[in-house]
């Protein structure tokens, strides 16, 4: 016995299925082109903003680098008197606001690099420990920021610094690498005073220097005079000259305490040796005794025309 069931008509439910499930069919393939277009626009958007940045950047960089050559020659000519101390603040401010500019494209140029891999569904984000430890992906992010350096343009061989700042680390106030730093003299830093019993001063026939010319980890610091330079130990320093600059005949001497360039022959002129903090210096010439503070001394004969700290963190 065969027994059959055929629904000769229920209210028309099944058509009334059908037509839900057809604009259903619709509705999904509306929301799909609707991301896909979406998508596209979001591509193509991040896309030209990652060209127009690579473009900003080297239109920068060239920047930098004529400005860095504008500004060692402004130190040249104020060297010999032929530009005003205004002018080469004014050229190291143009400088370091270039640079800036620079570093903020370099940044921008990484996050839609990012941008373009997140649309692409290929960007992994990377999981912070507890410790607050850098994850390795986000210490590639940070060192593949280019920051301007001279020393892909005119110097070879000059060590990159990081762009962010090790725990507990006050972050460099000059453009990083080779960045030209003019430190401004304030009351705090006015040159000390000293007391009865030490070295008498310069008198006022004697010429008085201004800045101490210093190159340290690949940057050029005007230090003034009565100025504290701060350092990590182990770090390298080469005193370069005094501003303004004074004939060799006039017999000033710039002396590091604490540093001997040539132990066969110590005149006690140290300008153009490389002072390595971590080796070179004898702790027991520091102003503090403790190895952390030394002294630099600018002499004619037995006059002292210039003074500077140099203070030593530890690493």
């Amino acid at each position: 016995m065969v027994v059959m069931r055929w629904n000769l008509f229920s209210g028309g439910r099944s058509t009334a299925e059908e037509k839900v499930t057809i604009s259903r069919k619709y509705e999904i393939s509306s929301i799909r082109d609707e991301k896909r277009f979406e998508l596209r626009e979001a591509a193509s958007t991040a896309w030209a903003a990652h060209v127009s940045r690579r473009k900003e950047e080297q239109a920068y960089r060239q920047a930098v680098a004529y400005g860095e050559k504008s500004l060692d020659a402004y130190l040249m000519q104020f060297s010999v008197s032929k530009r005003s101390l205004l002018d080469v603040l004014d050229a190291a401010k143009e400088y370091f606001q270039t640079a800036a500019l620079l570093v903020t494209t370099s940044v921008d140029k990484i996050i839609s690099a990012y941008r373009i891999l997140a649309v692409a569904g290929e960007l992994k984000v990377p999981v912070i420990s507890e410790s607050r430890e850098r994850p390795a992906d986000l210490i590639r992010v940070t060192q593949s920021i280019v920051f301007p350096s001279a020393a892909e343009t005119n110097r070879k061989g000059s060590k990159p610094s990081s762009p962010i700042p090790a725990e507990g680390q006050a972050p460099p106030l000059a453009v990083p690498e080779t960045g030209v730093e003019v430190k401004a003299r304030s009351a705090s830093t006015a040159p000390q005073t000293v007391g009865a019993g030490e070295e008498n001063t310069a008198s006022s026939g004697i010429k008085t220097i201004e800045y101490f010319v210093i190159e340290a980890n690949g940057r050029r610091i005007l230090l003034a005079n009565g100025e504290t330079l701060q350092l990590v130990r182990g770090e390298e320093l080469k005193i370069i000259d005094v501003l303004p600059q004074v004939p060799s005949s006039s017999g000033v001497k710039i002396n590091f305490k604490g540093f001997v360039g040539d132990p066969t022959n110590n005149t006690g002129e140290d300008r153009g040796f490389t002072i390595r903090t971590g080796s070179d210096l004898l702790k027991r010439f520091s102003l503090d005794k403790k190895g952390e503070v030394y002294e630099i001394l600018a002499n004619q004969g037995e006059a002292i025309i210039g003074r500077a700290m140099v203070k030593l963190t530890p690493p």
